[in-house]
């Protein structure tokens, strides 16, 4: 049952291939309310409940998306079960292409004011949920900002809290640095913990989320702060996220490390034209190494990594040292003296470093010292 739409009891069921989602799915004109997105692939054992949380938040201005991107286990027939006797819920059938391939599908399906994508593998508190839902009635922020617990496979606990963001809490926030600052502080750019305008979304085009990039969240959050005029933080903890061996963010290769560098590189170029203010251009800083430092240390963890995983990972770290240098510059003349010093400089590295590995090591304890300095110097 491919290829065509259909509608099959009292539920609505969108049937696309991966190569048709786009031509069938058009844009469509924005209605009030909230569509919650559900990523869903080999989740047989947690999709159920999952969906069920989500369905007893659902008011009849909202609407439920659910996307299988290709499962082969018993996930849509468990699905299509769960949703059977519900209205305002689709079903999309696609093959598969990862996550965010899921999401950008589920996202041209939307039609509603406010988006939230959610992990089929992950439970929602429904009252928490309602909360916000209201919360996005009175307020209407562009984003809506939530915390989460962390609960093991099982679903048994213990919960782990999420540690509290650096956004202000119960404010509507229209500063646009300060909301880029503070999603950079705080390094969590996880889409399911947030609410945002759909416009925001279909502002970056017709693939919001990089299907080049296994962390679909990190290079995508900061650009939508950086395109939001207001902001709300709701210190409350709306979901629980599921923490599994297997998944994708606990597998270690030398691809999800590279990834996790290069998105991270790609989110320090959001809301470029802020850099002026020296407190973001120190945030970015900030969170760059610190990804750069997570993707090597769990590089360890790959076995046999090869010469060019490293390459890899050097060619990014410099070029995030040239970009973030010159971000903190103020004009045109000291950009480009920056980026000379900073090419000079790597220069004589090549030199001192005949590995790569070796010019990683060099380059991390570099970092480390000049975000000492950072941090001295914003403290004065």
């Amino acid at each position: 049952m491919r290829g065509g739409s259909s509608s099959t009891g009292a539920y609505n069921v969108c049937l696309d291939t991966d190569a048709s989602v786009q031509q069938l799915l058009p844009l469509r004109a924005t209605a009030m309310g909230v569509s919650f997105i559900v990523a869903a692939y080999n989740i047989q054992k947690y999709v159920e409940a999952c969906l069920a949380g989500v369905l007893l938040c659902l008011r009849p201005q909202d609407e439920l998306i659910v996307v299988n991107d290709g499962s082969v286990d018993s996930t849509p027939d468990i699905i299509a079960a769960t949703l059977r006797d519900h209205h305002h819920v689709h079903l999309i059938h696609k093959d598969n292409g990862g996550l965010s391939s899921a999401r950008n599908a589920g996202l041209a399906r939307a039609t509603k004011e406010h988006v939230l994508f959610l992990d089929g593998d992950d439970v929602v508190v429904p009252e928490v949920v309602c909360d916000m839902l209201r919360l996005l009635d009175t307020q209407n922020p562009d984003i809506l900002v939530t915390d989460h617990v962390e609960w093991l496979d099982d679903g048994r606990g213990p919960f782990k809290p999420s540690v509290p963001r650096s956004h202000p809490a119960h404010q509507l926030c229209n500063d646009v640095p300060r909301n880029l600052i503070d999603t950079f502080i705080d390094g969590s750019p996880c889409v399911w913990s947030r609410f945002f305008r759909r416009s925001l979304l279909n502002s970056l085009g017709a693939q919001p989320f990089p299907e080049w990039s296994m962390y679909d969240d990190m290079p995508t959050t900061p650009y939508l702060v950086a395109q939001a005029a207001t902001l709300y933080y709701a210190p409350v903890a709306m979901v629980r996220y599921r923490m599994r061996p297997g998944s994708l963010t606990r597998v270690r290769s030398e691809r999800s490390c590279t990834d996790m560098v290069k998105a991270a590189l790609h989110a320090v170029r959001a809301g470029q034209e802020h850099d002026v203010v020296p407190a973001l251009a120190s945030a970015k800083w900030r969170y760059f190494t610190r990804k750069f430092a997570e993707a090597v240390q769990q590089g360890r963890e790959v076995e046999h990594p090869t010469l060019g995983f490293y390459r890899a990972l050097t060619k990014a770290l410099r070029e995030a040292d040239i970009q973030l240098c010159a971000s903190r510059c103020r004009t045109a003349t000291d950009t480009a003296s920056a980026a000379s010093v900073k090419a000079a400089r790597h220069a004589k590295l090549a030199l001192m470093a005949p590995t790569p590995y070796a010019a990683i090591q060099t380059l991390i304890a570099r970092h480390k010292r000049q975000r000492v300095q950072t941090k001295t110097s914003s403290h004065e």
